[in-house]
Order: C-alpha cells, then structure tokens, then sequence
C-alpha cells in the first residue's frame, strides 16, 4: 500500500532503480538485466550528482579564500547554500539506493494497516474505495507538481540573476564591446577550468536539479504515507465519536445492550492502533535517518540564503527578490510540505481522549455490578492508556519529533540567529568588502 498511496513518487524511483520492484517467484533474464541498467541509473545520477557538489565546494573554498576584510563565518553561511543543496540529493539518493531492500518491510506494515479500515463502522471511511485511491493519486501529483516547480522556478530565478550580474561586470570592464556572450562566459570562476554557461546550465539540469527533485520526491513518500496514517487514524476517531454520541444521558435496557455489544468493535480498534503504531515505527525506521540529513540540510540553506539577504548590498531588485523566494522555498519545504506529520501525530492523540469520552459515556449507562460491562471498561481502559502512553509521532534518528511546535520552531531559530549575526558581525564588514563578497556569491 506505501507504494499506491505515493504512486507517482514510488514509480519514478523504482524506474531510475533507487526502489526495487516487487519480486516475483520466477525472474527473467530480461528482468535481471532490466534491474541491473536501472541500478547503474542510480548509480549514475549519484556520481552525477558528488560531480556538482565537488564543483560548486571548489568554487565556495576558492572564494572563500581570497584576502578580504569580512568575517570568515560570514563567508561561509553566504557561500554554503549552493553546495548543500548540491549535498542534499547525494545524502538523500544513497542512503535510499543501500536500504532499497527494506522498503518492501514498510510496504507489509501499509498492507496490515489498511484492511482493518475497511471493517470500521463509520460509513465514511474511504480505505479501500476508489475514491480513496484517487484521493491519494491526486495528492501524489500535486506534491510532485509542486515541488518540482519550486525547484525549476528556483533555478531559472537563479540563472536570470546570474546573467544580470555577469552584464554588469561585462559593461563595466568592457564598456559597449559586444564580442562575448554569457553563453561562452566562464562559470567555473575563480578556478582554471573553462566551462562555458550553456555547457554548466546542461551539466547543472541534469546532475544538480533533477537529484535535487528526486530528493523532495523520496520526502514525499515519507509525508504521503504519513497522511495515509492521519486518514485512518481520523476514520478510527469518527468511529468512536459516533459510538460516544450513540449513548444516551439514561440507563436503561436498551443503552446496557448497546454498550455490552462493543467487544467486537473494540478489538477492531484495539487492532487498528496496534497496526497503525507498526506502521508509523516502520516509516521512522525507513525515512528517519533521512528526514535528518534533510531538515538539518535545509536549515543550514535558510540560514544561508537569509545571510545573503541581510549582508549583501544588492544594486537591483531582482536579486533581492531571488533570495526572498529561495527563503521562502526552503520554509515550505520545512513546514507547509511536512504538516501531514503533526496532524497524524494529534489524530493520534484524539483516540485516547475519544475513548476516555466513551468510556464515561458507558460509566454513566451500565448499572452497579455489572460484571460483563466493568470487563468491556477495563479493555477500554486499556486501550485509552495505549494510545495515550505510545502515541504514532514521527522522529528522527531520536533527536527530532516533528510536532507544530517544533516546526514553527526551527524556522523561528533561524530567523533568531540571523539577528544575532547582525547584531555582532556587521560592524566587522567594510561597504568594499560587502559589495566585493556579493559579486563572488551570486557569480558562484
């Protein structure tokens, strides 16, 4: 079921061969061969990817090492968000090619969570519906469409800024000679190397923006099927809910009947917040050690593009504006990309509040005595502490639990830090150094 639920995210990476597909008692030559070309995709797309990094990290250390008046902290903040984004892919893509394996592991765990919806008394539950399915291939897209045009629209900003300085360093050293074009400019600068800037544009689609698409993708299925988690937990509420409102305030026959009928339903929860439990501890399992890398990737970019954005004395508008929208892309990719994580972790917590209300409910209808109905509490009873004490929350390798709080939090941190820097550092920057440290980032 994880891969149905995030199809389009599974399907493109089992094709380039970070995922396997599903194996099947009897293997053919030509689906062994197949399995290998698309391993050396990966591969490939990885190598291609350390290629970037590599020359985007020896561009950074070059700059960084010129004679300067300015703060070699600064320096690095200013210069580090290109290469970690050129890192983020490489990160994300190897760990995903060495625990290809494990993923059929978080697919049976998807698997046991998903019939048990289907048996819920709520009419609206939607598991195994069409309409559920197409829910979910819809959502798929759209995160797929989304990031995918954040990061294009990021780098087509980014080359418009890039022409816009090279023309002004051109004019001002060459005045009206029109010889040169920026297709033939050197992007490799301040390194020996010659690349032309069609030839680095080729280079950087290929090996640098679309591992950096592929990389959001693999987030996607850890977000998808976390959303997948917070349906069927929000299903597994309203089937309580509607059995809390199916009490009466009365003790009569009719309440005792209805309560002492339960059993059944209750071992289909009991059932439903044990898989969803393993469910959840499968994708920390899978995608945790990931995820880490990932946000800690992104926060150091924001802090980065942010450091641009408060030292860098821009002559026009749109360079300013290009370090607003990347801030903003990389805010989104922290917080607004990643609510399914706290909403399935609070769809959690209300199974425990709703069976505290149901079991009030059934206190206040069964009589003294009753042996069968104190039974029924005390499975309720338990199952109310269960979901409270083990509640599904999503973590990181044990150091992050993505709650709203920490969400909202992170980004607050950067915002705090960034104010600090220019607090202590700014009187250390000359007006020289500052403009001469803008031309090298934005060139970088």
């Amino acid at each position: 079921m994880a891969d149905q639920v995030a199809v389009l995210q599974t399907g493109t990476l089992t094709l380039l061969g970070f995922l396997q597909k599903r194996r099947r008692p009897l293997s053919t030559l030509a689906e062994a061969c197949g399995a290998w070309v698309r391993t050396t995709v990966a591969v490939a797309i990885v190598v291609g990817s350390m290629v970037c990094f590599g020359i985007d990290s020896a561009q950074a250390v070059k700059s960084m090492t010129d004679k300067t008046n300015y703060s070699f902290l600064v320096k690095v903040f200013i210069y580090s968000p290109y290469c970690l984004l050129d890192l983020r892919p490489v990160y994300v893509l190897v760990l995903l090619l060495y625990n290809r394996r494990k993923f059929e592991k978080l697919t049976t765990a998807a698997n046991d969570f998903t019939p048990d919806l289907a048996f819920l008394a709520a009419p609206h539950s939607q598991a195994s519906s069409w309409k559920f399915r197409m829910k979910f291939r819809t959502k798929s897209k759209l995160w797929f469409l989304l990031s995918g045009t954040l990061v294009l629209l990021w780098y087509s900003f980014f080359q418009g800024v890039n022409y816009t300085w090279w023309l002004q360093e051109y004019l001002k050293h060459r005045g009206n000679d029109t010889a040169d074009t920026f297709w033939m400019a050197n992007q490799l600068e301040p390194l020996p190397p010659f690349l032309p800037a069609w030839q680095n544009i080729i280079l950087c689609c290929v090996c640098s923006i679309f591992p950096l698409i592929l990389s959001q993708q693999v987030i996607g299925i850890f977000v998808l099927n976390a959303d997948f988690l917070k349906e069927g937990l929000r299903d597994l509420n309203r089937d309580i809910r509607e059995q809390i409102e199916s009490f009466g305030p009365r003790r009569d026959a009719v309440h005792l009947k209805q309560a002492l009928n339960l059993e059944s339903q209750i071992r289909l929860w009991t059932r439903l917040v044990e898989s969803s439990r393993a469910f959840c501890s499968e994708l920390n399992d899978f995608f945790g050690t990931i995820v880490f890398g990932v946000y800690g990737v992104d926060f150091l970019v924001l802090v980065g593009f942010g450091t641009n954005l408060i030292y860098m004395p821009f002559e026009g508008l749109e360079t300013s504006l290009f370090y607003v929208y990347a801030a903003l892309m990389i805010v989104a990719f922290m917080t607004l990309f990643l609510i399914p994580l706290p909403l399935a972790y609070e769809e959690s917590t209300y199974v425990s509040s709703n069976i505290q209300k149901l079991i009030d409910r059934i206190c206040h209808s069964l009589t003294d005595g009753d042996q069968k109905g104190k039974k029924l509490l005390d499975r309720l009873t338990i199952l109310e502490h269960s979901s409270r004490t083990y509640p599904c929350l999503f973590q990181s390798v044990g150091l992050m639990s993505f709650t709203r709080a920490f969400l909202t939090g992170t980004c607050t941190l950067a915002l705090s830090l960034l104010i600090l820097a220019k607090e202590f550092l700014s009187d250390k920057l000359t007006p020289e150094a500052l403009l001469t440290l803008s031309i090298n980032a934005t060139g970088a």
